[in-house]
């Protein structure tokens, strides 16, 4: 089971090891010399010192804060979609309602 939860991860581990997916599929080390030169470095020295540079509770505070932002980023097209078949749904009633009192 694990395996399966972690195979998009494996799958894209051996993609960025690949010359050009899916003409070249030959192993090289290209891609991760151009993150290097992009600015991957400081991108992981930052991401390993700002913990340490933030005071535990205010970092917890931003790491609440944040979820609390993701999960309504991930509801929020839920609660449309919702809102649209509710709509569609009332529609449709409203529709047939009209349809069965003309047929009287």
């Amino acid at each position: 089971m694990l395996f399966l939860l972690c195979l998009p991860i494996f799958a894209f581990v051996c993609l960025s090891f690949v010359k050009l997916y899916p003409i070249d599929m030959t192993f090289t080390l290209d891609n991760v010399k151009k993150l290097m030169y992009s600015g991957i470095r400081i991108y992981l020295i930052n991401s390993m010192a700002m913990p340490r540079m933030i005071p535990q509770p205010e970092g917890q505070s931003f790491i609440e804060g944040t979820a609390i932002v993701s999960m309504m980023i991930l509801m929020l097209p839920l609660l449309e979609k919702a809102i649209a078949f509710s709509v569609k749904r009332w529609v449709q009633k409203q529709d047939g309602a009209v349809i069965d009192s003309s047929q009287s």
